[in-house]
């Protein structure tokens, strides 16, 4: 999907003091308005001492490593100012969701795998020690 396809991003200011860009959908039901974000990141500032400037850097609002679905409803009175994102921001976004899914799905497999081999390792080592039990069990020196 090109960055055209995509919808715009949103700028929130929570009146937590996080600036989260994310993409938003209303919902006004019975329960009143609140918003799903998806795929939110918190915005850092970095102050550059050469220039004077800030960077603007993106990072995880809640990593995924505590919730694989990066999917979450908000209240809309938690919500002080939202915004459309500048279109060079929203690419900036995308570019951002695109790459952090990329080597979330990586961190994963390669968490899966250090789990798969550690309960391997775990296993032989439980097998390993269980033999020298029983071995000791059946040879017993008498001094």
């Amino acid at each position: 999907m090109s960055n055209d396809e995509r919808s715009l991003a949103k700028f929130l200011r929570l009146y937590s003091g996080d600036d989260v860009i994310s993409e938003v959908v209303e919902i006004d039901d019975d329960q009143g308005i609140r918003y799903t974000l998806y795929h939110p990141f918190k915005v850092v500032y970095v102050p550059i001492e050469e220039s004077g400037y800030l960077s603007i850097n993106f990072m995880p609002w809640v990593f995924p490593r505590l919730c694989d679905k990066q999917e979450f409803t908000i209240d809309a009175s938690d919500i002080m100012l939202i915004e459309d994102v500048s279109t060079k921001m929203n690419t900036y976004y995308w570019e951002s969701v695109d790459s952090h899914n990329n080597t979330s799905s990586e961190k994963k497999e390669e968490r899966e795998q250090i789990d798969h081999q550690a309960e391997t390792e775990n296993a032989l080592d439980e097998k390993t020690l269980l033999d020298i039990i029983n071995q000791m069990r059946y040879k017993r020196t008498y001094h």
